[in-house]
């Protein structure tokens, strides 16, 4: 490793609340990082099971753990208090039933010293809730691109998303821009926000990251405070129009994608009539023409949008059924 590299300290911030049966995994790929000029802020956001107490154990192993215990905000006020401690001239996130490979933080580096970029990207890989393997790119290739390119892919979400985990930030990007408080979906109302800050974004498809599909999450099921998502991407749309008019038709196409999702996630008991259901619906009729207008976007989404058409519960039952077939069920 570089010489230069080795010096730069980086401080990987993770919210933990309740997470007990990933936390090891996720600490451990953090400790045994390649690159070990690092500082591992272990945010407790008052956890009710042993996860606390696992923090302080990890921090008595490990002089570069720290430990920091609150009561429970929220994902966003953890983020927020970690980057407030944190020392090091590069941050990066990972949530606590996640892990990351034993390279990323150094890889990060050297994509972000070879191109002069102030954020760089690693391919995310979402795994099932009990996998704990790595997983190795047969050809690696990365991108360059400017602040409008990474927020148009981040719109797509071919390449990256727009989750603040999987990328490593130049410290002055992130840390005066507040991740909003006790609300959800906190990475789609921030992401371009950080990529507007940057002049040059380095993607990689190197795996770096691996986001765990957890059957419990609170992204898995539906729950009223999920239409913070439609706020943060009604924003988007306002800030594309302002900021950014060549994106404003993918923009949309986001929009559509956040509505379709809690549109499939809705109750059945609530299709068709909860206010919940005629707010989401509105924003994929107003959008849904825009994923046939715009070439780049994905064909699930395009596919989607076509079954909309036919209302909800055709779209419903095609999805779950096409759900059930790859799962082998």
């Amino acid at each position: 490793m570089d010489t230069v590299i080795c010096k730069i300290k980086v401080s990987l911030i993770v919210p933990v609340y309740n997470v007990e049966k990933y936390l090891e995994k996720c600490v451990q790929s953090i400790v045994r990082q390649s690159h070990d000029n690092i500082e591992i802020i272990l945010i407790d956001d008052g956890s009710t099971d042993s996860s606390g107490v696992m923090c302080d154990y990890f921090a008595n192993l490990d002089q570069r753990v720290k430990v920091l215990h609150k009561k429970n905000g929220g994902l966003s006020s953890a983020r927020n208090m970690g980057i407030k401690y944190s020392t090091g001239s590069y941050i990066a996130f990972v949530d606590s039933d996640d892990y990351i490979s034993p390279n990323f933080v150094e890889c990060s580096l050297e994509l972000c010293k070879k191109h002069n970029a102030q954020i760089s990207i690693l391919k995310m890989l979402s795994v099932q809730e009990d996998y704990n393997s790595y997983d190795i790119n047969k050809v690696e290739s990365s991108i360059l691109m400017s602040s409008e390119d990474a927020i148009k892919e981040s719109l797509l979400q071919k390449k990256f998303s727009c989750s603040a985990s999987g990328k490593l930030f130049k410290r002055n990007i992130v840390e005066d821009v507040l991740f909003p408080e006790k609300k959800l979906s906190e990475d789609l109302a921030v992401c371009h926000v950080f990529f507007d800050k940057a002049d040059r974004i380095i993607f990689s498809n190197q795996i770096g990251y691996y986001y765990r599909q957890r059957a419990g999450s609170i992204m898995h099921k539906f729950n009223i405070n999920r239409l913070d998502a439609l706020y943060w991407a009604n924003n988007l749309e306002l800030y594309c129009i302002k900021n950014y008019p060549k994106l404003v038709t993918v923009s949309k196409c986001r929009t559509f994608n956040v509505a379709i999702n809690l549109l499939l996630a809705l109750p059945k008991e609530d299709v068709n009539n909860s206010p919940a259901y005629f707010r989401i619906l509105n924003d994929v009729k107003r959008c849904r023409r825009y994923l046939w207008i715009t070439t780049e976007s994905r064909i699930k989404d395009k596919l989607a949008a076509l079954l909309s058409l036919f209302g909800p519960k055709l779209l419903r039952f095609v999805w779950f059924i096409n759900i059930a077939i790859r799962s082998g069920k």
